[in-house]
């Protein structure tokens, strides 16, 4: 086992919101499972992922959101950035960027419309979406 597996299951946790929304997206569209902590260390392994260690405020930055996505499932995929009422067309995932905006500070998280990785998000419960991140197969 990998040593510093708990702080890295604690910052992942914490941090990995994005990259565990992709992770579901590939397990719809293939229909099969796929292990998170293995596609994760893939993906840092690859740079797709930042990940510093414990405190690093980067951690689980999702750099290549598109190419992990391909690595998961063997097709190749695209992204764009769309505002909070974006309406998927047929074919299109998203994932929801949430703020909470509280004094002195902003939280931020992302979910699918219909998964959540946390189970009751206070972000969510106490924010809105700013943004939606829109991925689809290329041709």
């Amino acid at each position: 086992m990998k040593s510093g597996i708990q702080t890295f299951l604690a910052e992942a946790g914490e941090s990995a919101c994005y990259a565990l929304c992709l992770i579901e997206i590939a397990e719809r569209v293939m229909g099969s499972k796929v292990y998170p902590m293995a596609a994760l260390e893939d993906a840092i392994e690859r740079g797709l992922i930042h990940y510093g260690g414990a405190g690093d405020d980067e951690n689980f930055f999702v750099i290549r959101p598109d190419v992990f996505l391909s690595r998961m499932t063997g097709r190749p995929w695209a992204i764009a950035k769309a505002a909070p009422d974006y309406a998927p067309r047929s074919g299109e995932w998203v994932v929801d960027r949430w703020e909470r905006k509280q004094t002195g500070m902003v939280t931020g998280h992302f979910r699918l419309p219909d998964w959540d990785s946390l189970e009751d998000s206070q972000t969510v419960k106490h924010g809105k979406i700013v943004s939606r991140r829109v991925f689809w197969v290329m041709a």
